[in-house]
């Protein structure tokens, strides 16, 4: 009998221990709303919970990459990167570099100029991908797509995106699983409103277009004194590749519309509520710079059902233009619970460094992301900044003699004017964020 009571009293426990964990987690659950009979989360930075990140939480298998530093390979940590299974590439001036997977710098991929090979020089509007499997990199500029062969460097020419008209150019573009293209694109303003738009188009290798979808979407830009510049233009659309090689989704800055795209069968539905639309001008939102107006950094890809993105709000234009205040939300999303949360404080405890916010914009100086093509996590340090962390964490006591070996073991190999250290990780696919 007792041990009938014993054996009922654990039970009583243990459910009470799992209704107590699922309730504690419902709190940080999104709401979940009906847009065109799809249910999905709705999420506004402005009403989540921070949590304190940890490296060690979201990724495994961790290396640190040293970028070869000379003369021919000098990039910084504003750079954009592409962490591959067998290259890494930097966009850096409006160029891209190749290195190894272990660091070693290969070539000049892709140069600016206006000669054969080269692609010309239209700073942010330049996007780029690779596809290892096909030894195949592309860049695109407006509206033509450079090809190159990866293994050797080797110019392949171009191919123009068909639905890109006058006054528009491509915003993202990735390389499908069936080896055609994926694009969104967007007109640059300076023509009557009704002509303004925006889009996503899915063109085969013969330049065909196999699908098509414009959407009305406007947005303002607006600089105010001493400059005075408004321009209204088609939103800006990101193109987010996910674990599933058949969907995207598909941002809409600005415009509180992401969508799930799937290439084998052309559907478009509801993804995410996204609450970042900001002030209205003339019904269209300003993307910046307004107080209450979001800057969105562009995301690439969800890996095992997580996000990582970035929203900047700006809050006040009183120091401007020598300051702009407002807050930067890091954000991470469980798309699988429909959970969010904003990063505060981001800590790297492979190497003992807890980053904190701060600035005008209380923003996070160094954070997670999840890089094209594979979504691997990356950290990336300034060669300087690293080394400063590392002189302040080798003055804990409490520092684990494992860290202490590995801050310097690195330092001793980098001086304040090497490229960026690279932080690489796989995404876990299950975890816990309280």
């Amino acid at each position: 009998m007792k041990k009938a009571l014993f054996i009922v009293s654990i039970i009583i426990v243990i459910s009470l221990s799992i209704i107590s964990c699922e309730s504690g987690r419902g709190k940080y659950k999104l709401l979940l709303v009906d847009i065109d009979g799809v249910e999905v989360a709705d999420l506004d930075p402005q009403k989540i919970s921070s949590v304190h990140l940890r490296l060690s939480q979201i990724a495994e298998n961790i290396r640190v990459i040293k970028l070869q530093t000379s003369d021919s390979s000098l990039v910084s940590n504003q750079s954009v990167f592409a962490i591959g299974d067998k290259y890494i590439l930097v966009k850096f001036l409006d160029e891209i570099y190749q290195f190894s997977k272990t660091g070693d710098f290969i070539r000049l991929l892709a140069r600016k100029g206006r000669g054969p090979g080269e692609i010309p020089s239209v700073g942010n509007n330049i996007q780029y991908g690779m596809d290892e499997k096909s030894d195949l990199f592309f860049v695109s500029v407006s509206d033509k797509i450079y090809l190159y062969r990866l293994s050797d460097g080797v110019f392949l020419g171009t191919r123009a995106l068909q639905c890109i008209g006058e006054k528009a150019e491509a915003r993202s573009v990735v390389l499908t699983a069936d080896s055609m293209f994926l694009y969104s694109y967007y007109s640059r303003g300076g023509l009557p409103d009704d002509s303004l738009t925006c889009g996503i188009a899915l063109q085969d290798w013969n330049n065909n277009v196999v699908w098509n979808k414009n959407f009305n979407f406007k947005t303002w830009t607006v600089y105010p004194d001493p400059f005075n510049i408004e321009l209204l233009h088609g939103s800006s659309i990101s193109l987010v590749k996910t674990e599933d090689p058949k969907e995207y989704v598909v941002h809409i800055d600005n415009q509180e519309s992401s969508y799930s795209f799937r290439t084998d069968d052309f559907s478009l539905k509801p993804y995410l509520l996204l609450r970042t639309k900001g002030p209205l001008k003339r019904e269209y939102p300003v993307d910046l710079i307004s107080v209450g107006s979001y800057r969105i950094s562009e995301e690439y890809n969800r890996s095992n059902g997580y996000h990582l993105m970035a929203m900047d709000i700006v809050t006040s234009l009183a120091g401007f233009p020598e300051t702009i205040d407002g807050y930067s939300y890091q954000i991470i999303y469980d798309n699988k619970r429909k959970e969010a949360f904003n990063i505060d404080p981001f800590e790297n405890d492979y190497f003992g460094f807890v980053h904190k916010r701060g600035g005008p914009t209380r923003n996070l100086s160094i954070l997670p992301s999840l890089s094209a093509p594979y979504g691997k996590v990356l950290v990336v340090y300034d060669a300087s900044q690293f080394l400063s962390l590392a002189r302040e964490t080798l003055q804990k006591p409490d520092l684990s003699k494992e860290i202490r070996e590995r801050l310097l073991g690195l330092s001793n190999n980098l001086t304040e004017l090497s490229n960026p250290v690279l932080v690489i990780g796989d995404m876990k696919e299950k975890f816990t964020l309280e």
